[in-house]
């Protein structure tokens, strides 16, 4: 069995409750707003700003565009747009969550928070909530309310700054090594009915036969044959519960006959495949 069953006291109320892009964006000073019981999030993509948190004396602070502010419930803010001649670019949405939902851990004790994005990692997907709202109005709720899940996912995986601001993370691209297991396993599933050659293999990935056995077996532990046998061991089990017989499973899985086969089985699962299947019905 794969997977993860998640304890109940873990799991967290939350619920979308609307999502705007606003392409005209009025400039000047915006009057002093409060987060209530709802939480907001504003993206900015194409312009700076200035705001500032709790009292309407309080310093103001230059906010980058290509940025997110999380505004948790109590949080009282104001902000002060450039004048501009063309359009100026934001999305924002709200939401209620419990109030014990980690979330809360990435604001300040004004319940404010920032968050750097200039690969709008999470920018596009407010935009695609609010595209979500806009075009399928009530019924795109759960497109939409799936979307918000997943922004508060990368959110919290933002990593804190020097500055008190958050980073989204960026791409994170597969280590070679790692690109090196996928294709190694690619080559096996796409062969599985075939006598795999490590020169096959290696010709595949582009490294000589010597660098793939021994950086493949320094990663996983096993040699790519082994892996092979592996594989197909996982498929004839699969294909016996379902009631292939002996003979098309050997046929299939590339081995010469069906008493080789059973040969191989025994070796790996210990048993031959009728006691293998009477086990398991």
């Amino acid at each position: 069995m794969r997977g993860h069953f998640y304890n109940p006291e873990q799991r967290f109320n939350i619920r979308l409750i609307g999502a705007v892009n606003l392409f005209l964006f009025p400039p000047g000073l915006q009057a002093p707003t409060t987060a209530n019981k709802l939480w907001a999030l504003g993206a900015i993509t194409n312009f700076d700003m200035s705001y500032r948190l709790g009292s309407c004396r309080g310093k103001w602070i230059k906010r980058p565009r290509n940025s997110l502010h999380l505004y948790a419930p109590g949080c009282r803010y104001q902000t002060d747009n450039p004048i501009h001649d063309g359009e100026l670019t934001s999305s924002w949405l709200t939401f209620e969550a419990d109030k014990d939902i980690p979330l809360l851990e990435k604001c300040n004790e004004q319940h404010f928070a920032q968050f750097l994005d200039p690969e709008h990692r999470v920018i596009n997907l407010v935009n695609q909530c609010a595209d979500a709202c806009e075009q399928h109005k009530d019924s795109g709720y759960f497109v939409a309310h799936s979307v918000l899940l997943q922004i508060i996912d990368r959110l919290m995986r933002a990593v804190p700054n020097e500055d008190g601001t958050y980073a989204i993370n960026k791409r994170l691209r597969k280590p070679k090594t790692d690109q090196l297991v996928s294709k190694v396993h690619q080559y096996i599933i796409d062969h599985m009915d075939e006598v795999i050659r490590l020169e096959d293999i290696a010709a595949f990935c582009h490294i000589s036969v010597s660098s793939l056995s021994h950086r493949y077996r320094e990663l996983t532990g096993k040699s790519p044959l082994q892996t092979q046998t592996f594989a197909r061991m996982d498929r004839a089990k699969q294909m016996l519960l379902v009631g292939e017989s002996a003979s098309d499973i050997a046929e299939q899985l590339g081995y010469s006959d069906v008493y080789h086969f059973s040969k191989a089985f025994k070796k790996h699962v210990g048993c031959p495949p009728r006691k293998f299947i009477q086990q398991n019905r």
